[in-house]
Parts: C-alpha cells; sequence; structure tokens
C-alpha cells in the first residue's frame, strides 16, 4: 500500500542486495516495481540497465553485453556510465577486448558521473590493468588519485597496495622491462614509499646495483 514514489526507493535501494545474493527472482519483482512508477525521467534507464544486469546473474553475458548498450546510449548520467562500465568489465571477461582498449575506455568513464564510488571504481579498475600492462607510474597515480577522493578512510589500504606494487617493481623485478632511467624516475616520483616497505634497505640495493650496471655511478651513489 505504500505510494508509488516510496516503493520505487525501496525497489532502488533493495536491488543491489539481490544482485549479490544473485536471487534473480527477487530482482525481477524489484525491477516490476519501478515499471510501476510514476513521474521518474531515468525509469528507462534503470530498467533497460537492471534488466541487463539480471542477464547478467543468469549467466547470459553476451546477452547482458547486448542489453547494457541500450541505457549506455541513453540520456542518464548515472547509468549511462554504469552500463558502458558493464560491458567493458564483461568483455574482459570473457577476454573480448584487450586491457589497452579497456583502460581507454575507463579513462573515457573517470569523469562522466561524479559519484564517489563509482569513480572510486573506476580507479580500481585502471590502477589493476596499468598494473597488468606494466605502466607502473600510471598504476601508482591512479592509486593516488583514489586517496584524494577517498581521503584517510582507505589511505592505509592504498598505501600497503602501492608499496605492494613498489616491492614488486623493485624486487621481484618487475623493472626489467623499464630502461634503468625510467626505472630510477619512477624510483624518484615515489620516493616516500620506500620507506614504508619491510624491505626498504633491498629496494634500494638492488635499484643502485641496476644503475651501477648501466654506468650511472653518480646516481646509484645518491641513492645509497
Amino acid at each position: 500500500d505504500y505510494p508509488s514514489e516510496i516503493r520505487r526507493r525501496i525497489a532502488l535501494t533493495g536491488i543491489p542486495s539481490a544482485i549479490k545474493a544473485q536471487d534473480d527472482l527477487t530482482l525481477q519483482n524489484y525491477i516490476d516495481t519501478i515499471r510501476g512508477a510514476d513521474n521518474d525521467t531515468n525509469k528507462d534507464a534503470i530498467l533497460s540497465y537492471y534488466t541487463a544486469k539480471k542477464l547478467e546473474v543468469l549467466g547470459y553475458p553476451l546477452n547482458a553485453i547486448r542489453e547494457y548498450r541500450n541505457p549506455a546510449e541513453m540520456n542518464s548520467a548515472q547509468y549511462s556510465a554504469l552500463a558502458r562500465r558493464d560491458i567493458v568489465k564483461l568483455q574482459r571477461r570473457s577476454r573480448t577486448i584487450s586491457a589497452e582498449k579497456a583502460i581507454s575506455e575507463y579513462e573515457k568513464l573517470r569523469f562522466a558521473w561524479g559519484e564517489k564510488d563509482f569513480k572510486i571504481n573506476i580507479l580500481n579498475l585502471l590502477a589493476d590493468l596499468y598494473v597488468e600492462t606494466k605502466n607502473y607510474d600510471k598504476a601508482l597515480q591512479t592509486l593516488q588519485d583514489i586517496k584524494l577522493i577517498a581521503g584517510e578512510k582507505i589511505e592505509k589500504s592504498i598505501n600497503r597496495r602501492m608499496v605492494k606494487i613498489f616491492e614488486d617493481i623493485y624486487l621481484n623485478n618487475y623493472d626489467e622491462s623499464l630502461p634503468a632511467i625510467k626505472s630510477l624516475a619512477l624510483y624518484q616520483d615515489f620516493e616516500w614509499l620506500a620507506p614504508m616497505s619491510a624491505h626498504y634497505n633491498q629496494i634500494v640495493q638492488k635499484l643502485a646495483d641496476r644503475l651501477v650496471a648501466v654506468d650511472l655511478l653518480d646516481r646509484a651513489l645518491y641513492l645509497l
């Protein structure tokens, strides 16, 4: 007996839980509730987006991608951005899009919708892809951007993640794909991370050894 607007808000609040629980019947009930709501300028985009989400829950990723393309092209900043993100996520899962193309699409979405959690999610996806493509400076800078948005709430967890990347670069030889001078430049840009690592001395020693190997003796001396 709730008014239409209250039912709509309850449905929108409940939908994420139904998706998380993979409960397609409850999800469909919420979709039907939204369909019956009045005076919602976003209704078509909402219905199309969650219809696609239901297809994804049911295990039909290709059908979901096709359905996501509808809200992706609609005049709704929120649901267009969500649909475009989910298309790329499904394409990555099905290996039908390269990491480089996914990065390009996510970069376009950074400012598509201003909601904080959405932006943080996009930046996290980008950071993972930058690591995968060995673009470590971009990965670290993207994690820095997350800290600027999220603030102290997740600062420690982001710092741990950044230190892990730093250790992988300089201890686990991820920097072998980088020229020595670029490896040094990256270290200097994020030098404040090194003392946070329990392996600080080893990081400095390994980088110095690499610089010595290419006759960058003054740079190695500076580090040591």
